[in-house]
């Protein structure tokens, strides 16, 4: 998909800021389905979760997707800071990290 959108954005005439191509882009990622990968915390924080270490955690908004293990809690996203070694999603109720992988693998919250 990624592909199809680097596409259209060198052969359209239009601006990138117009308002059709953002909406084009907008239904691109709503359609994506990501596969969501529990991490092990240590290979995401620099130091191990305490029960209240989530308040030190800045978090980037509520994501639409929820967490497996709890079924309705909205993942939080949590970019790199202080303590954070690798972006992921996070659920506050039972304090787990995953990653939002594409279908071929690829995270889709690194940066390349």
């Amino acid at each position: 998909m990624a592909h199809f959108l680097e596409k259209r954005s060198l052969t359209t005439s239009q601006d990138d800021n117009s308002p059709q191509l953002a909406a084009d882009k907008r239904q691109a990622a709503a359609d994506t389905q990501f596969i969501l990968v529990e991490l092990d915390p240590t290979l995401v924080l620099a130091a191990a979760p305490e029960r209240d270490d989530s308040a030190d955690l800045r978090l980037f908004g509520q994501m639409r997707e929820t967490c497996p293990e709890c079924r309705t809690t909205h993942l939080q996203l949590v970019l790199r800071q202080k303590h954070v070694k690798l972006a992921h999603l996070f659920c506050l109720q039972c304090k787990k990290c995953f990653d939002a992988c594409y279908p071929n693998g690829s995270s889709a919250l690194a940066i390349h």
